[in-house]
């Protein structure tokens, strides 16, 4: 669906103030990585996701966020999150919000995002759990997938930024939230995907 900023309602504002404020207090609080923080973490970005609410999952992750650096590479998040979780799954999105939150800068990948971009913005994104050949006939790995979808989610931000859409979408956000104008580029973009993408 064509995200249309003019046709935002009070409703959009009121769900997107109450994700600010969420956010903002993440991302003030990562360092202190407490059981606040941690609650707080998980119900913005891991509301879903009853297995991270366990804490044989929950404490290795928020103990990898606490070692993450800004620089460090998502595809060896991903590969830590796989070792150190005990439900034996590639965590895609669990990483990219991880590594977010260290590093602003770095896109989220979640449901609602990959929706979007291949419907929408008809990104070659694959579908992580669907069995895919390459052209030799052989069955594409999990994490070759997910390093494929990580670099079209990272292209595809590099080159909308750059665009009129971006600049109205990033001004808009700027003219209705000037209190989290500080926040990334990236993340305003996330913010209004999620909002008014109708997936």
């Amino acid at each position: 669906m064509k995200i249309c900023l003019a046709k935002a309602t009070e409703k959009h504002l009121m769900s997107l103030n109450i994700g600010l404020l969420q956010y903002s207090y993440i991302q003030n609080h990562y360092v202190k990585n407490d059981e606040d923080f941690r609650d707080v973490f998980t119900d913005f970005y891991l509301t879903s996701q009853a297995r991270m609410r366990n804490d044989e999952n929950r404490v290795p992750f928020f103990e990898l966020l606490s070692k993450t650096k800004p620089s460090d590479l998502l595809i060896d998040i991903v590969e830590e999150l796989y070792k150190i979780l005990p439900i034996g799954m590639y965590e895609f999105s669990f990483a990219t919000k991880l590594l977010h939150t260290i590093n602003p800068k770095s896109p989220i990948y979640d449901s609602k995002v990959y929706k979007y971009l291949k419907t929408d913005e008809k990104v070659d994104l694959w579908d992580i759990h669907q069995k895919k050949l390459n052209r030799a006939g052989k069955e594409i790995s999990k994490i070759d997938k997910i390093k494929h979808n990580w670099e079209e989610l990272n292209n595809w931000y590099d080159a909308f930024i750059k665009t009129k859409t971006a600049v109205d979408w990033i001004n808009w956000f700027d003219c209705n939230f000037p209190t989290y104008k500080s926040i990334s580029n990236i993340k305003k973009i996330d913010f209004i995907i999620f909002t008014f993408s109708g997936y």
